[in-house]
């Protein structure tokens, strides 16, 4: 039973993260802004996206200026290895990115 209850957690879990998401990062609202898409196996982020656009435009239409990737953090890992000459610790950075689209109501 406890393996049944695990697995169905698991199972959950990989479902929702494969679920396409978008996220308003900036409105003006009548004037445009900019919206975070995360694609994925079920929905369609881009199709919500316009959505989300056309509600803040209103009777103006949605025009896209600018589509592509954003860095909007990093992360960091230090290794400390140690060695009969002594020791070394090395940082390695990388950029967390997410695709976002802005755009202007015309």
């Amino acid at each position: 039973m406890k393996y049944l209850t695990l697995a169905l957690v698991v199972v959950s879990a990989a479902a929702l993260s494969a679920c396409a998401t978008t996220r308003v990062v900036k409105k003006q609202p009548g004037k445009g802004g900019e919206i975070m898409v995360q694609e994925g196996i079920w929905g369609d982020a881009r199709a919500d996206a316009q959505k989300q656009m056309k509600s803040n435009c209103g009777k103006k239409k949605p025009v896209v200026t600018e589509e592509g990737e954003a860095v909007v953090g990093s992360t960091s890992t230090s290794k400390k290895d140690k060695s009969k000459y002594g020791s070394t610790t090395s940082t390695d950075s990388e950029d967390k990115r997410e695709w976002r689209i802005k755009y202007r109501c015309n």
